[in-house]
């Protein structure tokens, strides 16, 4: 019966997250649509050049892709574990958890990863989940720099600017943060703390205390300045590719746009990324674009055509790899 109750459960949670994640949806495409001539947003789609857009995607499953891995990768190894990561295959899970977080309700992509590298790696969830927060803790600080890059030398109005510098702020705040926690944790070689046979109460106290303390612990592995730049560097290059993606997304509608515009969309786009929202981004990615591509002049009509290529752009390539990664890394657990 408690089984029975458990997968109810489950099953409901999952259903509720998809309805949510649908209403979001159909609120979103309901908002963008009001100000759309779908006629002539049809005709920016047929007449774009989709030879820029397949180097945008082309640059979207290469460097982009490969700078996160690199990322991830360089967090990973300064943390303790059982066999070392190749980036081959730390690039098959990135690929296959992208995949499933592009078609699943959040967080499916992260719960898929952290598994596979348990499973395969013999990290702990503790330090798993560690590299996790620091790892957008290391994006949002990208971001943050890109940010303040953008409002210093970007020619952008005075009050847009102004927020990008306070956004910058509190990514420089966030990283700050993590790292005084690295350095000030004090590892210890005393055992975890029991969990089996309390009561509910003591025993989930338990494994918040055991949980906590793999997080500190695996923010002091990573406390290093040298591990965090190299980490932020490769952040910093996908972001990069990501702002070209996007400059040829634009080239390809026929929008001319200065360079800081193009890191603007990237880091709209980036930002919205970050929200756990509809499967995939899609709908609160190209509001978002379009809004910022509206603060710069350019109609909603055409905006929306550049949105929706550039978010394509790294869907289809990522997701393609990431489905055929995606059943590479499933069939060895299936058959155990």
């Amino acid at each position: 019966m408690e089984r029975f109750l458990d997968e109810r459960g489950r099953v409901t949670k999952t259903v509720m997250r998809w309805a949510v994640a649908g209403i979001l949806l159909a609120a979103l495409i309901w908002l963008i649509g009001r100000k759309i001539d779908w006629v002539e947003f049809a005709a920016h789609m047929r007449l774009a050049d989709w030879r820029l857009v397949g180097c945008a995607g082309l640059l979207a499953g290469t460097v982009c892709m490969g700078g996160l891995i690199l990322r991830l990768h360089t967090l990973l190894m300064a943390l303790p574990h059982g066999a070392p990561v190749r980036i081959w295959e730390l690039a098959s899970v990135q690929f296959a958890s992208s995949a499933a977080h592009n078609f699943l309700p959040a967080p499916a992509g992260e719960v898929l990863r952290t598994v596979q590298l348990k499973r395969r790696h013999g990290y702990s969830v503790g330090v798993l989940v560690a590299a996790q927060l620091i790892e957008k803790v290391v994006e949002m600080l990208g971001l943050g720099i890109g940010m303040a890059a953008v409002a210093a030398f970007g020619g952008l109005p005075r009050a847009l600017g102004a927020s990008m510098y306070v956004l910058s702020a509190l990514a420089a705040g966030g990283a700050a943060t993590a790292m005084i926690v690295g350095w000030r944790w004090k590892l210890s070689d005393e055992p975890y703390a029991e969990t089996a046979g309390l009561p509910l109460r003591e025993a989930t106290r338990a494994h918040a205390a055991n949980f906590f303390r793999r997080l500190g612990e695996g923010m002091h592995q990573m406390r290093s300045p040298s591990v965090w730049l190299r980490a932020l560097g490769w952040s910093m290059l996908s972001d990069v590719a990501n702002a070209v993606t996007v400059g040829l997304c634009l080239t390809a509608v026929g929008v001319s746009l200065p360079l800081a515009a193009w890191f603007l969309l990237m880091l709209v786009a980036r930002g919205a990324g970050l929200v756990p929202s509809t499967p995939g981004q899609f709908g609160v990615q190209e509001a978002g674009v379009v809004g910022a591509m509206s603060l710069v002049g350019v109609d909603h009509n055409r905006a929306l055509a550049v949105a929706l290529l550039h978010h394509v752009a790294h869907f289809i390539p990522v997701t393609l790899i990431g489905l055929v990664e995606l059943k590479r890394q499933w069939i060895p657990r299936t058959a155990s």
